[in-house]
């Protein structure tokens, strides 16, 4: 990463590197459905993101390489916005080839500690969720969104949060990697963080955590048909 004018140690960066690694053998080991909705979230966030590519693409690259360890390296300083930029362009690319290369031929022994494995049973109401998301991106306008069968999940308990740090350039604004399994520990910060997440396209990555977190969100409605719009 000094090549990049990053300063960041080397066994840092050959830590990200492999983690980065095993997390785009993690994905490339999922079918094309699979892939798109744990993508889906993050099409909004990158949908003018270069190089010119497929929507769900662009989103995984995110996936894979954004929320990476490399997210630690962007909320502690070394790395900036404009270097998470250059990085996740440049990794598009290698990352659709290894996609397709493992589907043509996929791999004897699944990654170890995949990340996004066996979500949509272990968060039936989170995969429900994002799999609507990504057909009303598909089919745009507008659909139904009706929960599984599955039991309710809890809210988190108090010893699952964690205290945001205020914005150097905003006090108004609290930042939070967006790989911290942890959840804010007041509702006012947590609004306060996701509007920070969204400025700076910061969001937790879609793996046991998140799915955690958009589980909890589902559990919440009591209604058991929503609509889901994409305009």
């Amino acid at each position: 990463m000094s090549e990049m004018g990053f300063e960041v140690p080397d066994n840092t960066a050959q830590d990200v590197a492999r983690d980065v690694l095993a997390r785009a053998e993690a994905i490339a080991s999922l079918e094309q459905e699979q892939i798109e909705i744990l993508a889906a979230p993050f099409i909004e966030e990158t949908f003018d993101h270069e190089p010119d590519a497929p929507l769900w693409l662009k989103a995984a690259t995110t996936v894979v390489v954004r929320n990476s360890r490399l997210e630690e390296l962007h909320a502690n300083g070394p790395v900036n916005t404009g270097g998470i930029r250059v990085i996740t362009t440049y990794a598009l690319a290698p990352l659709s080839h290894l996609i397709g290369a493992r589907h043509r031929n996929p791999i004897a022994v699944a990654p170890q500690n995949n990340p996004f494995k066996d979500l949509d049973r272990k968060y039936p109401r989170a995969w429900a969720c994002l799999s609507s998301l990504r057909r009303a991106i598909r089919q745009r306008g507008r659909l139904d969104y009706r929960p599984p069968t599955a039991p309710l999940p809890t809210l988190p308990s108090p010893d699952e949060t964690v205290e945001a740090a205020a914005s150097p350039d905003d006090e108004r604004i609290v930042v939070l990697s967006a790989i911290e399994p942890a959840l804010i520990s007041t509702p006012s910060r947590s609004c306060k963080a996701s509007r920070w997440v969204s400025r700076t396209s910061s969001r937790r990555p879609p793996s046991a955590e998140s799915h955690e977190t958009v589980t909890s969100c589902c559990g919440l409605w009591s209604s058991s048909s929503h609509t889901t719009s994409v305009w």
